[in-house]
Parts: C-alpha cells; structure tokens; sequence
C-alpha cells in the first residue's frame, strides 16, 4: 500500500513536471490567432499509440463551438468550465493499470479564486491535500483520494486565467 502511495506521488510529479514544461511551450509559441483555422465542424475523437502499452485519445470537439468536452470517464463532480475547455484527452496506461486525464481551459476568474474553488473541492470531496503540492501563491494544488491523484496548475497567460488539470486514476 505504501509502495502504491509513493508510485502515486513520483506519477504525479511527473505529471506536474510535464503541466510546467507545456505552460512554458505555451507561452514560447505562436498565438492561436495566427495559425490557420480548423474545421470545428468535424467531430472525431483522435486515438493514438504513443507505446504499445498506452492508449490516447482526445475528446470531440462540442456544440457550444470550439470548446471541447470532457473526456469519456472524467468525473462529472470535478470542477470544470466547460464551455472554455482548449485542450482535452485521456491516456490509458496498460503496465500501470491507470488513466491520465488532462484538461485545460480558461476562465475569467482569478487565479486566487479558482485556487479557492479547487481547495474546497478537495477539502470537500475527502482529498489529502499535502502542504508542499498546495502553493496558492504559485497557482499549484495536489491531493490524494484513494487511487486517485488531482494534479491543478493555474496560470495567468494573456490577462487570462488558464486552468489546466490532470486526474490520475488507478483501476
């Protein structure tokens, strides 16, 4: 069981690691706005074998535009906004018998007040929040429940907030 625990915490650090290295690429890139537009109107869930042991797939694309919907599977009691949501799969890890959900979105809240929503949302729902994974001032915030690890990176980018989370779920 302990054994379990700390493949969670090194899973989640990983995750955390990957969250920086993506908000760092995201401000180093070019703005939406200059790249060519897509075809929103096309709905399909992309499936991809990065290993043969991990299975990704992003979700489709939602009537409300071009937001995308939540993964299958992610838990609809998570907090999310979804009408903004950029960026949304799940990855299924065979060896590890586990699921990686990732989603970013933006919101007009606060990075303070979106930290406060997801503290209470933890506290709440029975997380073990620990004191070195909840750093408001910085946006970041982690718990544990049972075989699940919520990883939420908030960010300020482009006078906007951005919220991007990961839930890891072991089977």
């Amino acid at each position: 069981m302990q054994q379990q625990t700390k493949t969670l915490f090194i899973i989640a650090g990983v995750i955390v690691l990957v969250l920086i290295g993506y908000v760092w690429y995201s401000s180093t890139k070019v703005p939406s706005s200059a790249l060519p537009k897509t075809d929103t109107a096309t709905k399909t869930t992309t499936e991809v074998k990065p290993r043969s042991d991990v299975t990704v797939k992003q979700a489709e694309v939602s009537d409300i535009g071009s937001s995308f919907k939540l993964p299958a599977g992610f838990p609809a009691t998570i907090p999310v906004e979804q009408k903004s949501i950029t960026e949304s799969y799940s990855a299924y890890y065979q060896t590890h018998k586990a699921t990686q959900y990732t989603i970013s979105y933006g919101s007009f809240k606060t990075v303070a007040e979106k930290w406060d929503e997801y503290n209470n949302f933890m506290t709440q729902n029975g997380y073990t929040i620990p004191k070195e994974t909840s750093i408001k001032s910085k946006g970041l915030i982690s718990g544990t429940k049972g075989k699940e690890n919520l990883s939420v990176v908030i960010i300020t980018q482009n006078q906007k907030t951005v919220v991007h989370l990961t839930l890891l779920k072991q089977d």
